[in-house]
């Protein structure tokens, strides 16, 4: 068989999780989003995560015609869920002799962790692996954060002059 899989946990950094695809060196033939189910989130957050997995939906199913599968996990921010179900989702590719790729890049770290510590236990499981199972990180061109408080810094300085 040997597709190119891409497991993408979905955060709320949409280029970091497709242009590695649409833009970089990496080939994809199935990709599997995670996104949170969690009931805790307020309605907009719950809004733009799924507004955030229907445009990737978009992406890779309509646009590039890839094989996209979405997965929700109740919560995310469980660890002890979320590491067996990585490592199952890894096995299996690679048990269908799928090369896997996994994008840690925006997701929270309790999912990252998991996911790279499951690919990381497959390969030391299976030295044979190592050259079918790879994380991947994406870094961001600017963090909008660092810049949001830099915003907020000059926004008081300037109203503690007034």
């Amino acid at each position: 068989m040997n597709e190119k899989v891409h497991i993408i946990p979905v955060g709320f950094d949409y280029e970091r999780l497709f242009q590695p695809i649409t833009q970089g060196n990496l080939k994809a033939d199935k990709i599997h989003l995670l996104h949170s189910a969690r009931k805790e989130n307020t309605e907009e957050v719950q809004n733009l995560a799924q507004r955030m997995v229907d445009k990737l939906d978009e992406t890779f199913g309509n646009i590039l015609g890839k094989d996209v599968k979405i997965t929700s996990v109740e919560d995310i921010f469980k660890f002890e869920d979320i590491y067996p179900m990585a490592y199952e989702m890894i096995k299996t590719e690679v048990e269908n002799d799928n090369d896997v790729w996994v994008n840690i890049s925006s997701m929270p770290r309790t999912v990252a962790f998991a996911y790279a510590t499951a690919a990381n236990s497959l390969v030391v499981e299976t030295p044979e692996l190592r050259d079918q199972v790879h994380t991947y990180y994406v870094s961001p061109e600017r963090y909008l954060i660092t810049e949001m408080i830099q915003e907020l810094k000059k926004e008081t300085q300037f109203l503690d002059k007034q």
